[in-house]
């Protein structure tokens, strides 16, 4: 493994000899306690606590103290350069470094120990014993150029100086290739210099991800001087990072955080008591307070054997009847009100006629998981206790069980982890951490078991906690019945997010509590019970035990939101102004929910369609959509996704920002499956762009404009999907201000005579329609009203033969004077090439299927009867 010498490697200390590092890296320096600045009167009223030490933790040293260093061997030529590269941090950390030839000396260096080089990190270097080194440099010769030592020396002190490897930055996201990363790391040509590796030492050193606490909540730097070098041949995708030499910006800048210019800005050194030491216990399964949750399962056991008549009644009545048949007419009244009119599956559901969920179930279901977030309960020295689960129920309050955040110093030490889920690769995404702020707002009660506690808005790497969402609550009565089926979205046992669904039916509702059979474990705390619709029903908190068998659960219980947010509102008198603010997002109204859900649902509609398709005619007729002149690609209305083209069901639209028309539109027209569906009425915007890009009815109303179909109402309506295309058509994007004399007569008469033919012999037909935007257009109530417009017809003749056909039709004579409308108006067949050229558009090889493609004259003839068409 010659190849990678040069790499260090982790040197941690033994495991029995932690506890009294941690004590000396907190006495050296108290900053060291990632979450506070302990006094040893406070520490010591912590009383005996239990949970270890997990994972890693800050060990800084004072700043502005001096570190002697000593070397235990070595030539004078090499100890001088390690000396040279070594001074580096001090020109930005405020630290000293004195290097001694005799006495005591906190970082003591070998050159022994071939083939490898580490440092153990910061205060650890107080727990190795005085005769022992600290950091080796096992390369390291005469022909050892002075890259090699500045890489390698400035990376060893860096460790030295408490900083970590930076490919183990939880946002590092490193795609590794585990497999070749294994075989090269373990190969050993040559055990007396290469540095031969265990699977162990490279899962450890390589894979391994560490808190974001270690890491100050800094971004991650892959030019960053503690940086492994890892080559391409080793992670997917030619991911690589070069041999760092030198100290990054974000190098200088994060070790001046924690060696700051003026050290009375650091908490004074603190030191423990024998007693205090004493008090701190180190164990090795750290937990919650177990009792409070035995105390919630054995209540909600009582709750359930209490019930049992009520809930056997009810089982009884479901065998008969739907859920809205045995609830309270009320709540049935109000089930059915949260209910969007456009989720016509959901309301056959609710009535027993079905149990069919539209795609978009699931996206939305998606959308609900984003407030939910991991809660790791941390103590005061940041040691992990455990993990719940907890859920966003305003822009900046979050809602979790009590038994997981029993009061505010609690609260103040445990962070919130956002995004903690598996990707479509099964690869954990991106963590994102934010703090709580309890003395901002914490309200919490142990008989409802929930905690309702403030965030902090930006996380230390500059997330904002509004790219989350959250989770409104509804305080009426209502939102699920019994015999429904609820879903969850959890992190059991701490895990990344998963999610229970439906198979979850409520088995009793009562006081304020809700019971249901579902799959939880523990971490779910604190989780939101949905209905069908998303809406949180209620705060999971406990399951209901097997009175035979403790380690079995027959139910699960969880607190009613009707409940929670009725004892907010009894608090709210004491709560300061600020912090009545802040209850004030809390509650929604279910006008706003469902306005909500009706917007999502026709967002989701529309996101569902597919558009036209281009492989309409046949799999040897393929037709694009036409590219636009350079020019104008800037005056394309994109979604927020990019996209330029909008579909909807068997046509789709692109649309002009200035003149907020459409450019064009094209559609699919299967003569053999049309259908007849009534007229609607009601025009609608596409939420899909900003309305500034649409014109809507003020521009139609009190004149003889029409809001004429480009895409004819008709043309689209066929097959399985006819109601939904009927419907589409009717978008201010395929409007466009038409004189009513041109939209009611020889321009629909054209209209007519396409879709007529494509019926009559079950063709199939594609129709590209859309005006001619010109400069010197009419303005009228702020928009230029287009003179002409045009459309290419294609077709698939008797013969196999291609054809595509253009119309211009102008009415420029009838809006000349819009108030005193007057004139004839002509309908032309032309050549494609002229709509090209009057348009923009390039329509590809549809000219060279023309049949006026190769006649001399480009005015085109006059359309009187529909014999004049040449196909």
């Amino acid at each position: 493994m010659s190849k990678f010498i040069g790499i260090c490697i982790d040197k941690t200390l033994p495991d029995e000899i932690k506890e009294s590092a941690t004590i000396k890296a907190i006495e050296e320096n108290s900053a060291n306690n990632p979450f506070y600045a302990v006094s040893s009167t406070n520490f010591s009223n912590q009383g005996s606590v239990s949970p270890e030490i997990v994972g890693e933790r800050l060990k800084f040293w004072k700043p502005g103290r001096t570190l002697r260093i000593k070397f235990l061997d070595g030539i004078p030529e090499i100890q001088e350069k390690v000396k040279k590269y070594a001074m580096t941090w001090t020109n930005y950390a405020n630290i000293k470094f004195k290097f001694v030839q005799s006495g005591d000396a906190e970082i003591r260096i070998t050159f022994e120990i071939k083939g490898r080089a580490f440092s153990y990190v910061g205060t650890d270097c107080l727990s190795i014993p005085p005769d022992e080194p600290t950091m080796n440099f096992g390369w390291f010769d005469s022909d050892t150029p002075d890259e090699e030592y500045s890489r390698t020396v400035i990376h060893e002190f860096g460790h030295a100086l408490g900083l970590h490897h930076e490919h183990m930055h939880p946002e590092g996201g490193i795609p590794w290739n585990k497999e070749a990363v294994y075989r090269d790391y373990m190969r050993c040509e040559n055990p007396e210099t290469d540095s031969c590796w265990t699977k162990e030492e490279i899962d450890s050193n390589l894979f391994t991800k560490l808190d974001r606490t270690l890491m100050n909540y800094s971004v991650y730097d892959k030019d960053s001087i503690m940086h492994y070098r890892i080559l391409k041949e080793h992670t997917f995708g030619g991911y690589e990072v070069g041999l760092n030499t030198h100290l990054s910006e974000l190098d200088k800048q994060f070790i001046k955080k924690f060696y700051p210019p003026n050290p009375e800005s650091i908490t004074e050194k603190i030191s423990f008591s024998q007693t205090e030491k004493t008090n701190i216990s180190f164990v090795k399964n750290p937990k919650l307070n177990e009792n409070l949750q035995i105390l919630q399962n054995r209540r909600a056991l009582e709750r359930y054997i209490e019930r049992s008549s009520e809930r056997k009644h009810t089982a009884s009545e479901l065998q008969n009847k739907i859920p809205i048949e045995i609830s309270k007419p009320e709540r049935s009244a109000f089930r059915k009100s949260i209910i969007s009119p456009r989720d016509g599956l959901a309301l056959e559901r609710l009535i027993g006629e079905s149990d069919l969920f539209p795609i978009s179930y699931l996206e939305r279901g998606l959308k609900a998981a984003n407030p939910v977030c991991r809660i790791e309960v941390r103590d005061r020295i940041g040691r992990v206790l455990g993990y719940g689960t907890g859920f966003l129920v305003s822009p900046t309050l979050l809602l979790t069980n009590n038994h997981v955040l029993e009061n505010e110093d609690m609260a103040l030490f445990s962070l919130a982890q956002f995004n903690y889920e598996l990707d479509l690769n099964n690869t954990e995404r991106e963590i994102k951490n934010f703090r709580l702020n309890p003395k901002r707002l914490f309200i919490t009660d142990q008989t409802l078991d929930f905690s309702l506690v403030a965030m902090e808005e930006v996380s230390a790497n500059g997330t904002h906690l509004s790219e989350f969402g959250f989770l409104p609550l509804l305080p009426q009565k209502g939102k699920i019945l019994k015999g429904e089926h609820v879903s969850i979205i959890q992190h059991p046992d701490g895990a990344p997010k998963s999610i229970v669904l439906r198979e979850n039916k409520v088995l009793d509702i009562f006081d304020d509590y809700i019971h249901y059979e579902t799959d939880t474990k523990p971490g779910t705390s604190g989780s939101p019970v949905y209905n069908d619709q998303w809406i949180v029903v209620a705060l999971h908190h406990a399951g209901v035990p097997d009175p035979n068998n403790n380690n079995n659960f027959i139910a699960n219980e969880g607190i009613r939101v009707s409940s929670i947010l009725q004892f907010v509102t009894n608090q709210y008198p004491n709560l300061s102004d600020n912090q009545k603010m802040l209850i004030d997002t809390i509650s929604q109204s279910v006008e706003d929910l469902v306005n909500k859900t009706e917007k999502n649902l026709i967002q989701e509609w529309h996101n569902a369609s597919t558009g036209y398709d281009s492989n309409f005619l046949g799999e040897n007729y393929k037709i694009p959509h036409p590219k636009f002149r350079i020019d104008l690609e800037e005056d394309i209305v994109r979604q927020e996704n990019g996209d330029k083209i909008l579909n909807y069901t068997h046509f789709s639209i692109v649309m002009s920002k200035k003149r907020r028309l459409a450019y064009y539109t094209v559609v699919n027209i299967d003569g053999d499956n049309l259908k007849n569906v009534g007229r609607e009425n009601d025009w609608n915007f596409d939420p899909r762009i900003d309305k500034k890009y649409q014109c809507g009815d003020e521009l139609y109303v009190d004149n003889d404009l029409d809001r004429g179909h480009l895409v004819r109402r008709r043309d689209p309506v066929w097959g399985n999907s006819a109601e939904e295309a009927n419907k589409d058509t009717f978008h201010f994007t395929n409007a466009s201000p038409q004189h009513k004399r041109l939209n009611q007569q020889t321009w629909l008469g054209l209209e007519d005579y396409i879709l007529k033919n494509a019926e009559n012999f079950n063709l199939k037909v594609t129709v590209f329609t859309g005006p001619v935007f010109r400069s010197d257009d009419l303005i009228y109530r702020g928009v230029q009203i287009p003179a002409e417009f045009w459309k290419v017809v294609v077709i698939v003749k008797q013969d196999g033969n291609l054809s595509a056909t253009a119309y211009l039709q102008s009415q420029k004579n009838l809006i000349d004077n819009l108030e005193f409308a007057y004139g004839e108006y002509k309908t032309y067949q032309v050549a494609v090439s002229k709509i090209e050229n009057l348009t923009g558009l390039d329509f590809g090889e549809l000219r060279n299927h023309d049949p006026l493609n190769h006649i001399e004259s480009t005015n085109g003839h006059i359309i009187e009867t529909y014999e004049d068409i040449n196909f």
